[in-house]
């Protein structure tokens, strides 16, 4: 069963606008963010959040909020990863 996608906030639009801004590729935004790119798409096009504006990235309270938001990530990334190679799986031994 898919997961869902998750939901967008508005802090999250204003983060999601700023990254595209600066160069990042909507398709990893939306890795980031653990959504699905149509979020990300509707969000710079305006059809999610009108009207919301950019974050500053150089803003402490973004900063803090992108790494918990890149943190949630890498755990993300590290627990697909740990099932693709069957780290969990009982049957393979642990070194």
């Amino acid at each position: 069963m898919a997961v869902p996608s998750r939901t967008i906030t508005e802090d999250d639009a204003r983060i999601i606008r700023a990254l595209i801004k600066a160069g990042w590729a909507q398709h990893d935004v939306a890795s980031l963010m653990g959504c699905n790119p149509g979020r990300v798409a509707e969000v710079w096009t305006g059809q999610r959040h009108p009207g919301v504006g950019f974050a500053d990235l150089a803003d402490a309270r973004v900063k803090a909020r992108l790494a918990e938001i890149q943190t949630a990530w890498v755990l993300r990334i590290g627990t697909q990863m740990a099932a693709v190679h069957g780290i969990n799986s009982p049957d393979v031994a642990h070194v």
